[in-house]
């Protein structure tokens, strides 16, 4: 740009063009795809020198900071590689706290699984027995008797899912339970205002209803009256235009 300003203090003139084809020449192969933008959107000879030189300015400075995005970016996977690596070592120098054994935790150990299994195992076996038992002291005793039965066989259900039951005060006491009640009272109550309301607005559409229909009415018998008074208007013309002796009493 140094020469180009001597030369033209010298009196040499260059076309705008001209100029910019030489800025874009001297750049290198970094400005590449940069050059072919320019070359393709804009027409060189209506571009002035410092429009392409604040474009190639802004260029540049958005490819530097892509690089330092890009060399933190490089600097931060580096450092996430070797926490990793950090944690992994760690974590494969656990010792598993039910065998003792590494490479593994204790909710993976297949000791403890093995031992959850035969327990739920042993469990089902349990209930089994007691409701077979239960079955067989019901079928000796209660074989005349089948009320007694019935009752029985709802003592042996009770029995068998005594864990799982929930007693009217435990979900009293459960505060779901106070969330749910309260929330149901205020749907009710709301509910009973809405039902009021609408009889309300029942008896108002009722009441405009029968004005309706009263208005209708009286729009009729208008109409009806409107209808006798034009025809004996009608009948009087008539009478006036065909009797002489009487159109002078009509015209007065």
């Amino acid at each position: 740009s140094h020469l180009i300003n001597h030369l033209v203090d010298l009196g040499r003139k260059f076309e705008e063009e001209e100029l910019n084809l030489k800025v874009l020449q001297c750049l290198d192969r970094s400005w590449q795809e940069k050059v072919t933008t320019i070359e393709e959107s804009k027409d060189l000879t209506s571009l002035t020198l410092a429009t392409l030189f604040g474009k190639l300015r802004e260029h540049e400075q958005k490819l530097h900071i892509f690089e330092e995005n890009e060399q933190q970016d490089k600097k931060g996977k580096g450092v996430s590689l070797r926490a990793l690596k950090s944690v992994k070592g760690s974590i494969s120098s656990y010792n598993c706290f039910e065998c003792g054994k590494p490479d593994h935790i204790k909710a993976e150990c297949p000791n403890l699984l093995k031992k959850q299994q035969e327990e739920k195992k042993r469990k089902k076996n349990y209930k089994g027995k007691r409701a077979y038992i239960a079955w067989e002291d019901n079928d000796s005793g209660t074989t005349s008797d089948e009320s007694e039965f019935e009752e029985n066989n709802l003592c042996l259900m009770a029995g068998a899912d005594q864990d799982t039951i929930v007693s009217g005060s435990d979900l009293e006491s459960n505060p779901d339970y106070d969330q749910l009640r309260e929330a149901f009272i205020q749907i009710h109550e709301e509910a009973v205002k809405l039902d009021g309301l609408n009889s309300k607005l029942k008896n108002k559409l009722s009441w405009y209803e029968n004005a309706l229909i009263r208005a209708e009415q009286e729009l009729e018998n208008f109409k009806n009256e409107h209808e006798n008074l034009q025809t004996i208007l009608n009948f009087n013309e008539a009478h006036c235009e065909t009797s002489p002796s009487t159109k002078v009493d009509c015209e007065n």
